[in-house]
């Protein structure tokens, strides 16, 4: 997988990841979209069923440690189809990691973090 793509995927599973989560992550600290202008070259909203999206994170979270469950999302962005397979990764973080905003550290459950794929033919732009 090519840098621009693993960056591209990685962005769209924070963004979904961070819509569904946020007040759980930040403990209710909203970042306003104004605010990440300087980081983001084009800002559009993302429409998808998010209490669909936070049954399955749920199921996902309570499985036994050998079942491998996933968690899939299909959501409209930028004029495209997006599918997203996601799965509970708890050795995504290190486990002391420390997760910070601006202006102070943010109580995040490392063993909530979801990493997965975009399904099917995906071209990135270039």
């Amino acid at each position: 997988m090519g840098q621009k793509r693993r960056s591209t995927v990685i962005l769209l599973l924070s963004i979904v990841v961070g819509i569904v989560q946020l007040d759980l992550f930040c403990d209710g600290y909203i970042v306003n979209a104004e605010d990440s202008k300087e980081y983001l070259r084009r800002y559009e909203p993302v429409f998808y069923n998010a209490i669909d999206l936070s049954e399955q994170h749920i199921r996902a979270r309570r499985r036994a440690k050998n079942d491998d469950y996933n968690v899939n999302k299909e959501f409209f962005l930028h004029g495209r189809n997006f599918q997203l397979n996601l799965n509970v990764d708890e050795n995504l973080f290190h486990p002391n990691a420390i997760i910070k905003n601006s202006a102070f550290p943010i109580k995040y459950n490392t063993r909530k973090a979801l990493s997965g794929t975009i399904k099917g033919n995906y071209v990135g732009h270039t």
